[in-house]
């Protein structure tokens, strides 16, 4: 498999990238909110105040292209759906242990 990457792995200034991703990120949250659902920002999980760095601090890049996360990374460090996923098992661990 091969990574083509079109820059740098330097940091991107928030502002900079919210310029990049306004238009799709409004437009998948009119259709989420037509279809009940909710959009998760991974730039929550990803940047920091004012900067969204490219790779990690060992130096691995964070994107597999230009604007996908890397599945590492996302498994890593984004624990968004962590309660809908494990929803189940959190309401098994919550019940009373059975009394023999």
């Amino acid at each position: 498999m091969s990574v083509r990457v079109s820059h740098a792995f330097s940091p991107m200034a928030k502002s900079e990238l919210r310029a990049l991703t306004t238009p799709i990120d409004e437009r998948l949250r009119r259709i989420a909110a037509k279809a009940g659902a909710s959009v998760i920002d991974p730039t929550d999980w990803l940047c920091g105040p004012s900067q969204c760095p490219a790779a990690d601090e060992g130096g691995k890049p964070l994107y597999k292209d230009d604007s996908h996360i890397r599945a590492s990374v996302a498994s890593a460090r984004i624990d968004a759906l962590d309660g809908y996923v494990y929803l189940e098992k959190q309401r098994v661990s919550a019940l009373p242990a059975k009394q023999d």
